[in-house]
């Protein structure tokens, strides 16, 4: 089934402002486990960082 240019259009704005907003819940979440101070805090942070990164790059990917 094809999609309309509207809708498609939709689709990709809706996708566009999830990948948006799990990016800004990550990166906040990553400085609350760096505010713990601890190493598993910072090692917690890093990981999260890096799955917000991943889906920078996919979000940058799907819409060029």
């Amino acid at each position: 089934m094809q999609m309309t240019s509207g809708l498609q259009t939709d689709a990709a704005r809706v996708r566009d402002e999830t990948y948006k907003s799990v990016i800004e819940q990550a990166k906040a979440q990553a400085r609350r486990y760096a505010a713990l101070d601890t190493r598993e805090g910072r090692t917690a942070a890093v990981a999260v960082l890096r799955f917000a990164r991943s889906l920078r790059a996919r979000r940058n990917r799907l819409s060029a």
